[in-house]
C-alpha cells in the first residue's frame, strides 16, 4: 500500500494527472495483479519496491534524505536490487547535480559496506546463497549469438502478461509487443515534453526493460520474483496511462 501511495504520486508528476485523481490512482495500483501478489507472496520484493518508490519521489521533489536514504539500503535487500541503486544513481544526476554527488557517495559507502560486510559474515564478497545459485544454474559459456537468441525469450516470458497462468501463455508475445510499442509512444511523448520530463520516463522504462532484459542475456530468469519489481513499475505505468488517457 505505500509503495501504492508513492507510485502514485510519481504517475500525478509524470502525466500530470488532476490533484483528484491520485487517490483513485493509489487504490488502482494498490490492487494491481503484481501488487496483490507481492502482498500475498512477500520475499524481499516488496522492500524493493517500496525503496525504489521512496526513493523517486525524493528525488522527484529534490528531497535529500528521502532520495538517498532509500537508495542506498536498496544494496543491502538483494544483489539484483544493485541494477535499481545504479538507476536512480543515474535519475539523481538528471534532476540535480549535487543530487547525484550525494548519491554516488552514499551508494558507494553502502557497497563497501555490504562486501565488507560479506567478507565478515561469509569470507566472499557476496553471500553464499547468491553463489550457491550461481553455481546450480550457471549455464556455462554462452555465445554472442546465443545471447541474443536468448534476449528474444522476452517474447516468451510473463514479464508483461497480468498474470503468469498457462491460459495466457499463447498471449505473452502480444503483451510484449504492446509493451514494446507504449515505451516507444511514452518516451516520443515525454520527449516533447520536456528535458524533466523525458528524464523520468527513461528510468521508468530503463527500470522496466534492464532486469529482465540482463537476466535473459545471462543465460535465463531463474525465478519469476526476480522480475516483480519491474512488473510493477511496467503495470504502473499502464494504469497511470490508462487514468491519463480516460
Amino acid at each position: 500500500m505505500g509503495a501504492a501511495a508513492l507510485a502514485a504520486r510519481v504517475a500525478h508528476r509524470a502525466f500530470q494527472l488532476p490533484s483528484a485523481s491520485t487517490p483513485f490512482v493509489w487504490v488502482a495500483l494498490a490492487l494491481l495483479p503484481i501488487s496483490l501478489l507481492m502482498a500475498v507472496k512477500g520475499m524481499e520484493a516488496p522492500y524493493v519496491v517500496l525503496l525504489i518508490a521512496m526513493s523517486t519521489v525524493g528525488i522527484l521533489n529534490r528531497k535529500e534524505i528521502l532520495a538517498i536514504t532509500p537508495m542506498a539500503l536498496l544494496v543491502f535487500i538483494r544483489p539484483d536490487a544493485i541494477v535499481f541503486n545504479v538507476l536512480l544513481l543515474l535519475y539523481a544526476f538528471t534532476r540535480a547535480r549535487r543530487l547525484g554527488w550525494l548519491s554516488l557517495a552514499a551508494s558507494a559507502v553502502a557497497w563497501v559496506l555490504y562486501v565488507a560486510l560479506n567478507l565478515w559474515l561469509f569470507g566472499t564478497a557476496m553471500p553464499r546463497s547468491v553463489l550457491a545459485k550461481y553455481t546450480a544454474y550457471n549455464v556455462g559459456s554462452i555465445s554472442l549469438a546465443d545471447r541474443v537468441g536468448n534476449l528474444l525469450g522476452i517474447f516468451r516470458s510473463e514479464m508483461f502478461s497480468p498474470f503468469a497462468i498457462r491460459f495466457l501463455e499463447p498471449a505473452y508475445a502480444a503483451f510484449t509487443t504492446l509493451a514494446i510499442v507504449l515505451t516507444v509512444v511514452v518516451l516520443t511523448g515525454a520527449w516533447r515534453a520536456g528535458r524533466s520530463l523525458f528524464a523520468l520516463a527513461t528510468f521508468v522504462f530503463a527500470a522496466v526493460w534492464a532486469p529482465p532484459l540482463a537476466y535473459l542475456w545471462g543465460g535465463s530468469v531463474m525465478f519469476g520474483w526476480y522480475l516483480w519489481p519491474s512488473q510493477f513499475a511496467y503495470q504502473s505505468l499502464v494504469a497511470a496511462a490508462v487514468f491519463f488517457v480516460v
